[in-house]
């Protein structure tokens, strides 16, 4: 009995390690699906995200309870920017970059914190009228130090805590930019039918003025708390027994062979979290090859068979995909130099992945966002970007699978965004030139087909449908494929 109870505090402890880790997972793609909704504005999807209770606190202001949420996301910035639309509409971007996550879940597993950045792109087309109080185009970014809570199984925002750093007019940047960006005291709800419940002065200011949001975990190396300004949150070893000392007593009462069963189940969600890291590890490569254009190597990440779909194209195979990559991309910046070059930049920035792998742990989807800068420099004396320098973004809905234990792409579904002048800025940003291909082998740079099904590009209103189900809802995605021809 004595070894069964040893070996029952061991798994015990290794299962209260591994559901730790699926929790920060868990955690990271509510937070990055919130980013994904708030891009489409998409208000009502991200209010499902909080919990009953929750609070939202920005600028000093504070909204609670679901119908706090509400009135501030679908009574006050839904109707601002899409007059009450619930999804996106032509002529408006903004972007919610989320990235940089630190998460600490308690011991309990019940409550965690998060630390996430976002950058924000935002514009009005200039066929369009602008967006009251926000200027034609614009930059925002700014910090989250956020709690959430699990109810029912589920993680859901308990409080979200944004600290916006700056926001510009895209034409001055941050160097005119103005203190104080939003704020002053604000009318209450329900005086003010869609107001705050609560105010707190005190805040700290925007840019130019210092400021600093503090951190809610120690310093990673010295083991210091921050404390500037107020005092450093509770560590999670504060917050409440291990789960694993709960477990080990019911572990045990299931014997040798329930303890058997228990370490297979470990192990394959173990796996399943392993797989996540190097789908991610696969994705995040293909970015940082296409940055210095190993097109080569890039075909390399995908399966035989593999699939590039872009616009409509489909590129399909090896052979295939040396045509796009390396004949056709290739050959037009680097001019068939398979490595970096002088005077050509195309950083292709991979973030906020929302990975699900399938129950057999053969398969998975992921959502990834791109965000691209690309220029020839002055000095080569041509330029082979159209618009000289330029800002690109987008996302990916690809497929991936493992073959011989090794994950690779298997469709790669490249949705791009917009693709605009550096100088111009989104607002006067052009559609993507596009039109019909003529196919291979009739061409011999051509797609392996074509399908009319592609998003068209901003500033028109696209939405590419999510693989996955609504984080707290479970609601699969129903919504139209705004946009799609």
């Amino acid at each position: 009995m004595t070894d069964i109870a040893s070996l029952a505090r061991e798994v015990a402890a290794l299962e209260h390690e591994i559901a730790t880790l699926e929790d920060l997972q868990a955690i990271r793609a509510l937070q990055f699906k919130y980013g994904y909704y708030l891009d489409k504005c998409l208000m009502e999807e991200v209010v499902d995200l909080y919990a009953p209770d929750c609070e939202l606190h920005f600028m000093g202001s504070i909204w609670r309870g679901k119908a706090g949420a509400r009135r501030l996301y679908v009574d006050t910035i839904g109707k601002l920017f899409t007059g009450g639309v619930n999804g996106p509409v032509d002529g408006l971007l903004s972007d919610y970059l989320q990235l940089q996550d630190i998460v600490d879940v308690a011991r309990d597993r019940k409550t965690a914190r998060g630390r996430f950045r976002y950058f924000m792109q935002g514009a009005t087309h200039h066929s369009r009228p602008t967006v009251p109080t926000m200027p034609p185009q614009w930059f925002e970014a700014g910090t989250y130090e956020n709690i959430y809570v699990k109810q029912d199984g589920v993680w859901k925002i308990g409080r979200l805590n944004l600290h916006l750093s700056f926001r510009c007019d895209y034409q001055t940047g941050w160097r005119y930019a103005l203190a104080g960006a939003t704020g002053g005291r604000p009318k209450l709800f329900p005086e003010n039918p869609t107001g705050p419940d609560d105010w707190r002065p005190g805040y700290s200011d925007t840019w130019p003025n210092a400021h600093a949001q503090p951190f809610h975990y120690s310093h990673p190396v010295t083991g210091k708390t921050w404390s500037f300004g107020s005092k450093a949150a509770p560590t999670t070893d504060e917050r409440g027994p291990s789960n694993a000392e709960l477990d080990e007593a019911e572990l045990a009462s299931r014997g040798a062979a329930g303890l058997a069963a228990k370490l297979a189940e470990l192990e394959d969600r173990a796996g399943i979290l392993a797989d996540m890291d190097a789908i991610r590890r696969v994705q995040f490569t293909y970015g940082y090859l296409m940055d210095k254009f190993l097109f080569n190597e890039v075909v390399d990440l995908f399966t035989a068979d593999g699939e590039l779909r872009h616009d409509g194209n489909v590129y399909r195979g090896h052979d295939a995909l040396r045509r796009v990559y390396v004949d056709l991309i290739g050959a037009m910046y680097t001019k068939g130099k398979n490595r970096p070059v002088d005077g050509v930049l195309a950083d292709h920035t991979q973030m906020q992945d929302v990975i699900t792998v399938a129950p057999d742990r053969l398969s998975a989807n992921g959502r990834f966002r791109y965000f691209m800068q690309g220029a020839t420099h002055i000095s080569i004396g041509e330029s082979l970007m159209p618009q000289g320098s330029l800002w690109e973004a987008g996302v990916y809905e690809n497929r991936f699978v493992k073959e011989g234990g090794v994950w690779k792409i298997k469709v790669l579904g490249l949705h791009g965004s917009y693709r605009v002048d550096y100088q111009a800025g989104w607002r006067y940003g052009t559609p993507f030139a596009r039109t019909v291909p003529v196919c291979y082998p009739e061409n011999p740079r051509g797609p392996t087909e074509y399908h009319d099904g592609y998003y068209p590009a901003w500033p028109k209103a696209h939405l590419v449908p999510f693989h996955y189900a609504h984080p707290v809802t479970g609601k699969a995605w129903g919504g139209k494929p705004w946009g799609r021809k």
